[in-house]
């Protein structure tokens, strides 16, 4: 009887086997490189994210520049006044002093 099918060998089998293996190889190297692939849209989208946030932070940091002047010149103003006040007060002591005595 003539048989179809190859003879069996240790050759054939494990040709069969490599190939096998190198299929199965093939298939799990193309998964990590989908896994890969999603990775670096995630990332891209936290890049981004990330760009946003700090030009929000960049806004708030002008603002709280601005902020910061405008408390130094009302400190400064409310020194002067301060200042001017004291001496306004004893000035007008001394008229006081000298229209009442």
């Amino acid at each position: 009887m003539k048989n179809d099918k190859a003879p069996k060998n240790k050759t054939t089998d494990s040709d069969r086997e490599t190939r096998v293996l190198l299929e199965g190889i093939s298939k799990q190297v193309q998964t990590i490189a989908e896994g890969h692939g999603i990775i670096i849209r995630k990332l891209d989208g936290h890049d981004q994210r990330l760009g946003r946030i700090e030009h929000v932070l960049d806004g708030h940091s002008q603002r709280l520049d601005r902020i910061e002047r405008d408390l130094d010149t009302v400190k400064s103003a409310v020194m002067d006044i301060s200042h001017e006040t004291k001496g306004l007060a004893s000035r007008v002591k001394k008229v006081e002093e000298k229209v009442f005595v």
